[in-house]
């Protein structure tokens, strides 16, 4: 008799590997149900590339009509072998599979489970009592982007510790100089892909380094990554940090600059983060504004991404925008409400000027 674990293949890819990871260990084989749409966009592959089976225990996988009780339970008929134990997780499929599994596997040698998404999992079968019992699996933040068909590509690590990030929150809550400032973060910016040599001749953009207290690693140069930084990567790095001290954070579960991409297209991602099994992306820009007279935001191209996202990462993908700039100008009404209509959430000046970013994240 071996033990077989069944999953239903759907679009929502991580309770199956919750659940094969938590009974991995007791399973001796692996069958999965799927459909011929999902079979043709990846997703069983994706399954099994996060999990990494054995594929001398990965059994031919059951083909179904996802909307046919009568295809589904033929099916089973000629695949299942009474002989077997099947542990069977019913979170997955069409609400036909579910059903018509369901159904089956009743009169055969099964225990049946359900995941609620928050982190149980619920005997079904057999017995009357529904028992429900805590994972003790988790998934990192790689396995959750995998499960999803993307493909690392590229990871930061951050450039500088996390006090030169505090200077420079500093500097831009309480010492930024729009007219001597505004142009030199420009400067930078157009040098994000290359070297920026002679600084010396640039008296504002000394003057600018000097005060936010900078050591480049070249006197009279500053690298691509340094002019990266500089121009406002220094705020992702300290969302990095934050994140990491005040919400406990392995490193296996927080991304920072992330390059990720799956079929032809190509993501980046400023942090991204799971916990609880849900993943949380951050947009950080030190301002929300495209241009100088700030008629134009980045608000509706990031909720363009977020919309995207929820589709490639799961329903419960969360975005969310930290700026350093000041989200009560009524200039911005019409953007906000665009962005609360997404479910894109957004955190202003105000929350490291008052010191209550905690908080807000917290909240989200």
């Amino acid at each position: 008799m071996s033990n077989i674990l069944v999953s239903l293949v759907s679009d929502q890819t991580i309770p199956n590997i919750e659940f094969i990871k938590e009974m991995e260990e007791t399973i001796d084989q692996f069958l999965f149900i799927s459909t011929d749409s999902m079979e043709k966009a990846g997703n069983r592959q994706w399954i099994l590339d996060t999990v990494d089976l054995n594929k001398e225990k990965v059994l031919t996988p059951i083909i179904v009509n996802a909307f046919s009780f009568e295809d589904i339970e033929k099916k089973l008929i000629k695949a299942i072998n009474d002989d077997d134990n099947y542990i069977v997780n019913l979170t997955g499929g069409t609400k036909v599979m579910s059903l018509a599994v369901y159904e089956f596997f009743k009169t055969v040698n099964s225990e049946m489970f359900y995941l609620t998404g928050r982190g149980e999992k619920i005997k079904i079968h057999p017995g009357r009592k529904k028992v429900s019992s805590t994972l003790k699996s988790k998934i990192s933040l790689s396995e959750y982007l995998t499960a999803y068909g993307f493909r690392v590509k590229n990871q930061s690590s951050p450039l500088r510790p996390k006090e030169a990030t505090e200077r420079l929150l500093s500097y831009f809550l309480h010492e930024f100089d729009r007219e001597k400032d505004v142009p030199v973060l420009d400067t930078l910016r157009a040098h994000r892909s290359k070297t920026m040599k002679d600084i010396k001749e640039n008296k504002n953009l000394i003057s600018f380094i000097t005060r936010t207290g900078f050591k480049p690693k070249n006197e009279n140069s500053l690298n691509k990554y340094e002019c990266r930084y500089l121009s406002g990567e220094w705020l992702e790095e300290y969302l990095y940090y934050f994140l990491i001290e005040h919400f406990d954070l392995a490193e296996s579960s927080i991304g920072l600059g992330l390059h990720v991409s799956k079929s032809n297209t190509q993501n980046e991602f400023d942090v991204i983060l799971i916990k609880n099994n849900k993943i949380y992306v951050f947009e950080c820009k030190t301002s929300i504004y495209l241009d100088s007279e700030e008629s134009q935001t980045f608000i509706g191209e990031t909720i363009y991404k977020s919309d995207s996202l929820r589709n490639k990462l799961g329903l419960f993908a969360q975005t969310t925008v930290v700026t350093l700039s000041d989200l009560t100008n009524s200039k911005l009404d019409l953007h906000l409400s665009r962005a609360d209509a997404s479910r894109v959430k957004l955190i202003g000046r105000s929350a490291f000027a008052n010191r209550v970013l905690l908080e807000k994240l917290k909240k989200i």
